[in-house]
């Protein structure tokens, strides 16, 4: 990999595109959630969410025993929410949505069937029941969730908006397995085996098929638009272990075969460009903008996530969540509450 001067561009540059132009529509990046983190320290406002599957079996069960945890710069523990259940799939989408400017978490139980909103202390707000699906997306224009729904197809049957209250203000008919919103365009990009961008009114933007299976994860180049996806291979329904990436317009830019590594999570640096992913069970790959490789890391990887604000990584593994510098170096480790077999983040 790169030395870490490689990628050092001044933390002006990162920080003016973050709180400015179109990224502002988040609020301010870094605040204070009047906390303080285990072991006493002042906590700082930013960190990272892991949603964890380390209950071996819920179906059937009212109430499982995973946990969404919030750790701290530090790796320190700064809440935990148990009792939730969720199962294994077959990637890492994003079952995590944070609405920085009202200081809410969202997250989606694909067992449970909830969908649920905590305070940015682990209160829990709301629990709407009846609602499955894979993945959700914040659009902060307006602080509504867009909502992945699902029938128990992975592709999915539906795109719902629900506003802060949990009150349903749209439903659309576009189906994907994960979505995430771009900055650039003020658009949603949705990917299954189908790859579709829609506007806030639900137009379809962008539709073209991809994969013949499904996709496992998406993440948006906040700087240029574009969205690198990752798709997997099923040993029935075909498909490629593969890493694509798309302009804004749908056209693809890089088709990076994988081989027999099976992609659940990508994520983007978007000040530099470079592409993250966690093969499950390791390792992880960095990819540049242009599509190059750059290295790959002995990690035992299970989903991972870019800091906006500091380029940074955490990755998920199964008995810990890991913060790497741009190098790869460790900075931090925390534990998981146990073991887990799969894992969700969101980082903030």
């Amino acid at each position: 990999m790169h030395s870490h001067s490689s990628f050092s561009r001044s933390s002006m540059t990162r920080r003016d595109f973050l709180t400015s132009g179109v990224a502002a529509l988040a609020g301010p990046v870094v605040f204070d959630l009047g906390r303080v983190a285990a072991g006493g320290a002042p906590y700082a406002g930013r960190g990272v969410l892991v949603l964890d599957n380390c209950d071996p079996w819920q179906r059937g069960k009212e109430k499982g025993d995973n946990n969404l945890s919030c750790y701290d710069l530090a790796g320190r523990l700064v809440f935990r929410v148990s009792g939730l259940n969720v199962c294994e799939e077959i990637g890492s989408p994003h079952k995590i949505a944070v609405d920085v400017r009202a200081r809410r978490i969202w997250l989606t139980e694909n067992v449970g069937h909830r969908l649920l909103q905590y305070d940015f202390a682990g209160k829990e707000l709301l629990s709407l029941p009846d609602i499955q699906a894979s993945a959700l997306a914040v659009d902060p224009a307006t602080g509504h969730v867009w909502v992945l729904r699902s029938i128990g197809r992975i592709g999915g049957s539906s795109l719902e908006v629900y506003d802060r209250k949990g009150e349903r203000q749209a439903a659309h008919p576009h189906h994907g397995w994960d979505i995430s919103y771009d900055r650039t365009s003020r658009t949603f990009w949705l990917a299954a085996e189908e790859l579709s961008k829609v506007d806030p009114d639900g137009k379809t933007l962008v539709q073209k098929r991809i994969t013949r299976w499904c996709s496992s994860s998406l993440a948006v180049d906040q700087r240029t638009g574009n969205v690198w996806v990752t798709t997997r291979n099923h040993p029935q329904a075909g498909g490629e272990n593969a890493l694509m990436a798309f302009d804004s317009d749908g056209v693809e830019v890089h088709n990076i075969d994988l081989g027999e590594r099976s992609p659940f999570r990508v994520a983007v640096d978007s000040d530099n460009g470079m592409a993250w992913v966690a093969i499950f069970g390791g390792p992880v790959l960095r990819f540049t903008r242009k599509g190059d490789a750059d290295g790959e890391l002995d990690i035992k990887s299970l989903a991972l996530e870019v800091e906006a604000y500091t380029g940074e990584v955490w990755v998920a593994t199964k008995d810990e969540v890991l913060r790497l510098n741009h190098k790869g170096t460790v900075l931090r480790k925390a534990q998981h509450k146990r073991d887990t077999s799969q894992a969700w983040i969101a980082s903030f």
